[in-house]
């Protein structure tokens, strides 16, 4: 038995579009869904952004992400006058926080959860002025409960509410990026399993692990692509440009004349080795793990996941395949292959917004 929160707001909205936004990118996935309960996939597009654009999750450069977001839409044929749209803050920014509870007394209520959320949460001492606390309440088959809080500030919600406003768009859902990824890459966890993400991103790599009854540990690491490209650049001398060319193309096994091998390695490494320690360190079943983000795609970066974690690393692939409307084209978008894990964030966004229903279902910051 388990409940989720309600929102503060719900949306009337039937469907909403997913727009993943990122430091390093806006990509946007719309889907449909037939009568028969099949999904349609109707619109994708995808836009890099400048580096100071966004920074770890906030807003550096209104004017720029605005005129990132118009050609985001501009690709899609999207208006964006009403437009309801399912977003997500990055990990970095949510702490999630499992609470046991065992020997507390406590009624299951909605409304009694809410108080015990709100006080648990409390006791934590976050030191953050004005927190927006989000619950799951889980009853377990062997007999435990528990909470599982996710908190974040008021600050960054308010940031993307403004901003989506400000576009004559309605900001109808805003989740945690992990709970995207988990929704688009993971189809179900057995009750004796857990199951890992490792979302190598543009600034910073993330850990996410999931199991049958839903998100139960998060961490980020800072440094991600951005980073080693600039690492690159320093110390080959290259410009940056140059600098992700040749990180690009590198293999992390292959020993070329460069360097570049040898600095990708010991980065990378050194996160990995970060990433091992946290899943150590939260003892969960964990027997299987995807790597997504534009970082796992650099070559031998699974198998030196593999050795250092000790169990298998799988590239992430989206378990839904919808069927293409057949007026979309993704013949100028290279990237925008969606059999890979590049949209998988945006992709689980429209997952959840394809319907009133799974609009209201789960964690909303909103």
């Amino acid at each position: 038995m388990f409940f989720l929160n309600r929102t503060q707001r719900l949306s009337t909205a039937h469907h909403a579009v997913g727009i993943d936004i990122s430091d390093g990118s806006l990509e946007l996935a719309n889907l449909g869904e037939h009568r028969d309960g099949n999904l349609t996939l109707h619109d994708v597009a995808r836009v890099e952004l400048d580096s100071e654009t966004i920074v770890h999750g906030i807003i550096n450069d209104t004017k720029q992400l605005r005129s990132a977001l118009s050609e985001l839409l501009a690709q899609a044929k999207m208006d964006p006058r009403n437009l309801n749209v399912v977003s997500a803050l990055p990990d970095n920014q949510v702490i999630v926080k499992t609470i046991p509870l065992n020997g507390i007394e406590h009624s299951t209520s909605f409304e009694a959860l809410v108080k015990l959320a709100h006080s648990l949460a409390s006791s934590l001492d976050l030191k953050i002025r004005r927190p927006i606390i989000r619950w799951q309440y889980n009853a377990h088959s062997h007999g435990g409960e528990e909470l599982l809080l996710f908190i974040t500030d008021a600050r960054y919600v308010q940031q993307w509410r403004t901003f989506f406003k400000r576009s004559s768009m309605n900001l109808a859902a805003l989740e945690m990026e992990s709970l995207a990824l988990g929704r688009a890459l993971i189809h179900k966890c057995a009750h004796d399993e857990s199951i890992g993400i490792i979302d190598f991103g543009y600034r910073q790599a993330s850990l996410s692990i999931f199991d049958y009854s839903g998100l139960r540990h998060s961490l980020s690491i800072e440094g991600g692509g951005h980073a080693l490209t600039a690492l690159l650049s320093r110390h080959l001398e290259l410009s940056f440009a140059k600098a992700e060319k040749l990180k690009v193309r590198t293999v992390l096994s292959a020993k070329d004349g460069s360097g570049a091998s040898v600095v990708m390695n010991e980065y990378l490494t050194a996160t990995v080795q970060s990433i091992h320690e946290s899943i150590l360190a939260c003892r969960l079943p964990l027997k299987k793990i995807f790597i997504t983000g534009g970082g796992a795609h650099i070559g031998g970066l699974k198998e030196l996941t593999e050795h250092i974690i000790g169990f298998t690393v799988l590239h992430g692939t989206l378990w839904i395949q919808p069927t293409k409307r057949k007026n979309i084209s993704l013949a100028d978008h290279a990237s925008l292959d969606l059999e890979e894990d590049l949209f998988a964030g945006a992709m689980g966004l429209a997952i959840r917004g394809h319907s009133r229903y799974a609009i209201r279902k789960g964690v909303n910051f909103v």
